[in-house]
């Protein structure tokens, strides 16, 4: 696995714990649901997705408030939805190998 997956798959894997309880809560504090910030009922509410922060700078692009919402938001539902951490980063590890 190339450096730049295994950096986005050690993002997405800490945003997994963020969103359920298994992060430092500094960690948990920095994601935000889309339904939180959106009063209206828009699609990425109903997906149930993160809100990604609007950011003008590159560098600030590949930060984890900004990337890790961005990857989660592209995991598919069985991943995302996983019931421990254990199954996420099977699920997560078979989708990118079989998409190789």
């Amino acid at each position: 696995m190339p450096l730049i997956d295994r950096i986005n798959y050690r993002m997405t894997t800490l945003t997994y714990k963020a969103r359920n309880g298994m992060a430092p809560q500094y960690i948990i504090d920095m994601f935000l649901d889309s339904s939180e910030v959106n009063q209206r009922n828009t699609r990425s509410v109903a997906r149930g997705e993160l809100h990604i922060p609007f950011t003008r700078l590159e560098l600030r692009k590949s930060t984890l408030k900004y990337k890790g919402p961005e990857l989660y938001n592209k995991c598919e539902p069985e991943i995302k939805h996983a019931p421990s951490l254990q199954t996420f980063k099977c699920k997560y590890l078979r989708h990118y190998f079989k998409n190789q």
